[in-house]
């Protein structure tokens, strides 16, 4: 089950501004410690896991647990320190100016209205100015590379059995045992069987068996000659929804 703090109570009035957050701290009361210790956040005052101070170098620090999420600097700029739970993201966006948001996962920040919002990776920290975003990570996945995969499936009978399989399968359909019965097939089983046209009947009965499914099939045995992996600094929040993964810079993402 998915927990998250509710940050509702806290009297956070939209942190914009680094002397938005200095003033934010002096609403918090002082349990006798004096300027610049941590102060439990209002609203939040029975939680021992939050709490608000200032560093010696003016720094306006947030923490949570024990980590400080946000921290606000004099150039009213603000560093994100993630982390990858839902609890940590409802607390961060506390404490963000309006517009900007931390994904449940903590690996990707939203700046601008949702639907229209320019998304950035982040994987350890980022510190933002505005709309600018200093961040450590980038979005990456793996792309089928058009031109490679065609070579790979053009030494295979794969266009043969597709062409096959397309006037065979409607004969075979309706007397089709559900997947889990079929025969399952290893994945270079399958392959092999293209070869072997006496064998197509079986494989188009395994679960492997769709021209879909045994392309596939062909690729993963050719993953380093088929795939790509492709960056992007930003995305969209349309674009977001996909599956990009989030690689740290200091990382080969090659």
């Amino acid at each position: 089950m998915s927990f998250s703090v509710n940050m509702y109570p806290a009297d956070t009035c939209l942190i914009n501004s680094y002397a938005a957050a200095v003033a934010l701290y002096y609403r918090c009361k002082d349990k006798g410690a004096g300027d610049g210790h941590e102060r439990p956040i209002k609203g939040k005052e029975t939680s021992k896991q939050m709490g608000v101070s200032i560093a010696s170098n003016g720094d306006v620090q947030f923490r949570y647990h024990r980590t400080d999420v946000i921290v606000w600097h004099k150039n009213n700029s603000y560093t994100i320190n993630t982390f990858g739970s839902i609890s940590t993201c409802a607390f961060a966006s506390a404490f963000m100016p309006a517009g900007h948001h931390l994904s449940n996962t903590g690996s990707r920040i939203y700046i601008g209205n949702y639907r229209e919002a320019v998304v950035y990776a982040i994987y350890d920290k980022a510190t933002i100015k505005g709309d600018k975003v200093k961040t450590d990570a980038v979005f990456s996945k793996e792309v089928v590379n058009r031109a490679e995969a065609k070579k790979v499936l053009a030494t295979t009978r794969y266009a043969e059995y597709r062409k096959w399989h397309a006037a065979m399968f409607p004969m075979v359909r309706d007397n089709m045992t559900r997947d889990y019965q079929r025969e399952y097939l290893r994945t270079h089983e399958g392959v092999e069987m293209l070869y072997m046209s006496d064998e197509w009947h079986r494989l188009m009965m395994s679960r492997e068996g769709h021209p879909n499914t045994i392309r596939q099939c062909i690729y993963n045995l050719n993953y380093a000659q088929v795939y790509d992996r492709v960056t992007q600094k930003t995305l969209s929040a349309k674009e977001s929804r996909a599956k990009w993964e989030v690689s740290p810079t200091w990382k080969s993402v090659g």
